[in-house]
């Protein structure tokens, strides 16, 4: 009989893939878009799937997470610390802000 209790929470299955980091610093999974630092445009990624997350390393290295998307292909995922200044710049630049400005 073993003495270690069970795990709090049920073991996830994955899924192991790569993927090519694209110029808009993106990455394609299932036809969804997922970001990733735009440093690393032109790169190969490892991808972790799970029924719920998407994580993205590189070399073994965390880079990021994100929630998996379903329902309607083509879907982004876009978090802003991806992206460069320049894009940044231009998301962040909205009719409010330029009313205000």
């Amino acid at each position: 009989m073993c003495a270690f209790p069970l795990p709090a929470t049920p073991y996830k299955i994955s899924e192991w893939r790569t993927a090519k980091v694209k110029p808009d610093y993106h990455i394609s999974v299932d036809s969804m878009f997922y970001s990733v630092p735009y440093e690393y445009i032109n790169q190969d990624v490892d991808v972790k799937l799970t029924d719920d997350m998407v994580v993205v390393y590189f070399k073994h290295m965390w880079l990021t997470s994100h929630k998996r998307l379903y329902g309607r292909f083509g879907q982004p995922s876009t978090l802003p610390e991806h992206m460069p200044d320049n894009h940044k710049l231009y998301v962040e630049h909205t009719p409010e802000v330029a009313i205000e400005w």
